[in-house]
């Protein structure tokens, strides 16, 4: 014999509080609560406006209202007439969310909410309470002034967050599940997005908010694992590599000269020693070039994770001298000069492991500039 069907439970309907207890609580709600980090500290909090908006590449409460996304605010202390956690489980139950219980006047329990939420709101935030954390902000390089500021949470931004993954979670398992002919490769390798769990709350996570729970899920990720190449190639793109020479060149180079001056009373007269040390010169000239070369690559190689695929290559505000060294495309005359005066004087300075220089003077630092410079065209 079949069974027979059983009608769903009528919803059970709960008295509604009077409009101006709803209105009273809703007028106190904040996005980011003091409660939220310690239960402990005195209640307060902050509410934006729908105009507190931010356009950046992120995801935080004035982001998502600047895309038109609405974000819960939540009461910043348990009152107890009305009860607090009551009035807002009555603007949870007033959008139809709950299969069991309802609540009388929906419709003008959200218009309340709606019209008392609209405005920027502040609830002792001229106090900071010592349980609450402080970071102090540099405002200049030399570190003379601070801004100081307390990071609050959204809750209403951790509950959007939330349901999200739970809802892809949830597509992700269907597609699993599903027939191969009806879903991608993709969708059928696709990992669940994983989240932890934490302490929020106490005891009794309602002395922190209605939706302090949503808080107690986030999300979790493995430790990314560090590109070498990725971490020189954005070195080099805003930085520029250092002009420093090779030193099995300069250590030649020395050899040669003290010799060469010692053998020939400290003169080089002759084109034949004229012609050698133009030979060391242009050795180490491209040992630079070819270590400029080979960061280029990097540059080239790790393109698609620079700023606008690494067009340019590298930062517009590195010098001519480096955006040359870098970019080949950038070498001309002009680069030319004052790459080779750059390379003249570190040669000039360069130190040896005894501590020494080869003691040029501002002449002959300009000659071997000149020839560097015939070099690099």
């Amino acid at each position: 014999m079949a069974k027979k069907k059983t009608s769903p439970a009528p919803l059970a309907v709960l008295p509604p509080f009077t409009q101006e207890e709803y209105q009273e609580t809703f007028s106190n709600a904040v996005h980011f609560s003091f409660k939220a980090v310690n239960t402990n500290a005195s209640e307060g909090g902050v509410r934006l406006s729908p105009d507190q908006v931010l356009d950046l590449p992120y995801i935080s409460a004035q982001t998502l209202q600047s895309q038109g996304t609405a974000i819960e605010c939540d009461y910043s202390k348990q009152e107890k007439s009305p009860p607090s956690a009551t009035v807002f489980k009555h603007y949870r139950l007033s959008k139809g969310v709950d299969d069991k219980e309802s609540v009388a006047n929906a419709h003008e329990i959200q218009i309340t909410y709606r019209d008392a939420t609209q405005s920027h709101f502040e609830k002792n935030t001229h106090i900071v309470s010592p349980r609450l954390k402080q970071i102090f902000l540099p405002l200049n390089e030399g570190h003379e002034d601070y801004q100081v500021t307390t990071p609050l949470p959204a809750a209403g931004v951790s509950k959007l967050i939330n349901e999200h993954v739970s809802q892809t979670n949830k597509d992700i398992r269907l597609a699993v599940d599903a027939p191969d002919d009806t879903l991608s490769l993709n969708n059928k390798i696709a990992r669940n997005i994983r989240r932890a769990e934490m302490g929020y709350g106490g005891s009794n996570p309602q002395n922190a908010g209605s939706l302090v729970r949503y808080m107690q899920s986030p999300l979790f990720f493995s430790a990314p694992t560090e590109s070498a190449a990725v971490k020189t190639a954005f070195s080099l793109y805003y930085t520029g590599m250092p002009i420093s020479l090779n030193k099995a060149a300069m250590e030649a180079y020395k050899d040669w000269r003290t010799t060469t001056l010692l053998k020939h009373g400290y003169a080089l007269s002759r084109k034949a020693d004229r012609d050698t040390e133009e030979g060391h010169l242009t050795s180490i000239t491209n040992a630079l070039l070819r270590r400029a070369k080979l960061n280029e690559n990097v540059l080239l190689d790790n393109a698609a994770c620079l700023p606008n695929e690494g067009m340019p290559l590298v930062n517009d505000a590195l010098d001519t001298v480096q955006k040359g060294l870098l970019d080949h495309r950038c070498r001309d005359r002009v680069w030319a000069k004052e790459a080779a005066n750059i390379m003249a004087w570190a040669i000039a300075t360069f130190t040896f492991h005894d501590d020494s220089t080869l003691g040029f003077n501002e002449s002959a630092v300009n000659a071997i500039a000149s020839y560097i410079e015939g070099v690099l065209v």
